[in-house]
């Protein structure tokens, strides 16, 4: 057994050295090249499994000659691995009389932006009747587009230019968007890893009864903290940079400013609203969640997202600098869901509903207060086999009322009603600036 998965470790070692060679021949800064080794590596004998080492350490638990077995699978996969990143070594040593004078150096300070025929990301044109405040928020940035995205995804390698290179795009914006060979590869291994664990989740190998529960929660939390955080940095930076004043000079009521800022900070949820409806829709799939449930847990996050977006507008307007009105706002809603849960936890009851055994349970204003307990209580499904709506496929499993329901729907109603008053007090506020 120890042959067997020191031979295997020992094959892997050998194929991460080649793709590391390969990969930072091509690299023009060593952060790039670690990067872009770490990412493939990873992706390569960890994510990819018939070719990691760890099938056969995990194979050979059971029995040396299973491992051994499974070498027939992992040996030519880890060969085409190495011939690969050889011949990708070759042809870099094969050109590197001419790298000099293919090669593009990193543009020096004050150098003239590019030419118009060069192929290189360029921001959408402003037109006449276009709000240019919407536009500033909108295009500038590193923010990528579902467009962009999908276009890239969906598109073979190009001519990659100065644009493409990691420096210069950002680590996520270079993973999506550029025309390089290396990050092609990387989208091909996260679309094949995505299907893999859509069809896994779907057929219930992986249990996909707290994909909803848990996993939505995240990407909720990771979309209110997306556009919240946008919010609450938006005005704030621009009084810091003392770019404000220049922005109060356009025409226009100063209104348009703010909602030019809550849909700039909205259009940073889209990729997590994408997630969520994603792992949604998976759930449901795998039968573990209902159409109706869906509707009720889009509510909610519309809801919360609507407070959060208001929260940090409001901030915004009131502080003087991004890193305070950031900082109160992420200490507010943990505030605001730790203290609500540690409140329900102090109130917990026993309670029996009919047909089921006695169990604790938050009271029903707790779920009104506290975002996480709401979402919870609003990932049920439907028990064709009972005939009724329940929490899990358990058979102990106690049946959801619209008593369950409607508190957790009254979150969303308390939370969005909340943000639009504070998105009244922060055009009150907005309004004096500078003027009193």
């Amino acid at each position: 057994m120890i042959l067997v998965n020191y031979s295997a470790t020992c094959i892997a070692v050998i194929g991460a050295g080649v793709v590391t060679a390969a990969l930072s021949a091509y690299a023009e800064i060593v952060r790039a090249a670690i990067l872009r080794s770490y990412g493939l590596l990873l992706l390569l004998d960890v994510a990819f499994f018939p070719a990691s080492p760890f099938l056969i350490i995990w194979t050979s638990s059971f029995h040396w000659g299973l491992a051994l077995g499974f070498m027939a699978l992992y040996l030519p996969l880890q060969l085409t691995i190495v011939l690969i990143g050889y011949f990708i070594g070759q042809r870099w040593l094969r050109m590197a009389m001419l790298r000099q004078k293919t090669r593009v150096t990193k543009k020096k300070a004050g150098s003239p932006p590019p030419l118009p025929s060069e192929i290189a990301r360029r921001l959408p044109p402003l037109h006449d009747d276009a709000d240019p405040l919407l536009w500033k928020e909108l295009n500038v940035g590193t923010r990528v587009t579902p467009r962009e995205a999908l276009k890239a995804w969906t598109k073979f390698p190009g001519k990659s230019t100065i644009d493409d290179r990691m420096d210069k795009m950002g680590g996520v914006r270079w993973l999506m968007l550029c025309r390089e060979t290396s990050a092609f590869v990387y989208r091909l291994m996260i679309a094949l890893i995505g299907v893999a664990l859509f069809l896994l989740a779907v057929t219930n190998m992986i249990p996909n009864d707290w994909i909803a529960r848990v996993l939505g929660v995240m990407a909720v939390a990771w979309l209110l903290c997306a556009v919240g955080i946008s919010a609450a940095s938006g005005i704030s930076r621009e009084r810091q940079k003392q770019s404000l004043i220049f922005m109060l000079m356009l025409p226009g009521p100063r209104r348009d400013l703010l909602k030019a800022k809550a849909l700039g900070a909205l259009s940073r949820g889209i990729w997590p609203a994408i997630c969520s409806a994603l792992l949604l829709m998976t759930a449901v799939i795998g039968l573990r969640l209902s159409l109706i449930a869906v509707v009720c847990l889009a509510f909610t996050a519309a809801g919360l997202t609507v407070f959060s977006v208001a929260i940090g507008i409001w901030l915004s307007a009131r502080c003087c600098t991004a890193l305070n009105a950031t900082a109160i706002w992420i200490g507010t809603l943990s505030a605001l869901i730790i203290g609500t849960f540690l409140l329900a936890e102090a109130n917990v009851d026993f309670v029996r509903n009919e047909g089921a055994r006695q169990r604790e349970d938050y009271p029903a204003w707790s779920r009104v207060l506290n975002p996480l307990l709401a979402w919870g209580r609003l990932c049920f499904r439907y028990d064709y086999r009972q005939g009724r709506y329940t929490v899990d496929p358990s058979p102990d499993s106690w049946a959801i009322t619209i008593h369950d329901v409607i508190p957790s729907l009254l979150c969303s109603v308390l939370f969005a009603t909340i943000g639009y008053l504070l998105w009244l007090l922060a055009v009150r506020r907005f309004e004096k600036e500078g003027r009193a």
